[in-house]
């Protein structure tokens, strides 16, 4: 029996925004890189620096739930709609996420004061981005004999 996505009408497998148990959401990279912003001029070519580039493993059950631990573990909002955008590569097994802010000379969102002066060429913003690979995996159980648990120490009860 086939799984469909009620609201896309595909297999389910296929579907990012409709979560299945038999599925998880699992974030395997996160990239992020920023470039100065100029107020009424935009980001800056040439000022581009990468902030972290590494592998990571977060998963949950559904989409939001990814999003939100992903937020918690980086210090991002986790509204979706304040700064998140899924992009799809075409023939790709997997998406990317992003999260894009304006942050201040320390990697953090600006307060209101900071944001005034960087208006008036004060202080300088950077705006980044934080691309995070996600895949939509099986989620399988696994099967541990007692005599195997036991041969490496663990209690089994």
């Amino acid at each position: 029996m086939q799984i469909v996505c009620t609201q896309h009408k595909e297999p389910i497998e296929n579907c990012w925004l409709e979560p299945a148990t038999a599925f998880k959401f699992r974030a395997t990279y996160l990239m992020a890189d920023a470039e100065e912003d100029v107020y009424e001029h935009g980001c800056q070519p040439g000022t581009g620096v990468c902030k972290i580039s590494q592998k990571i493993n977060t998963e949950a059950d559904t989409l939001k739930g990814l999003i939100e631990k992903l937020a918690q573990e980086w210090e991002l909002d986790e509204n979706p709609s304040d700064g998140w955008i899924m992009m799809r590569d075409e023939g790709a097994d997997t998406v990317r996420i992003i999260y894009q802010r304006l942050e201040n000379a320390s990697s953090l969102p600006p307060s209101n004061t900071e944001k005034e002066r960087w208006k008036k060429g004060g202080i300088r913003m950077w705006l980044a981005d934080y691309s995070f690979t996600v895949e939509k995996v099986r989620a399988e159980s696994i099967s541990i004999d007692d005599n195997e648990a036991a041969s490496i120490g663990l209690e089994v009860s």
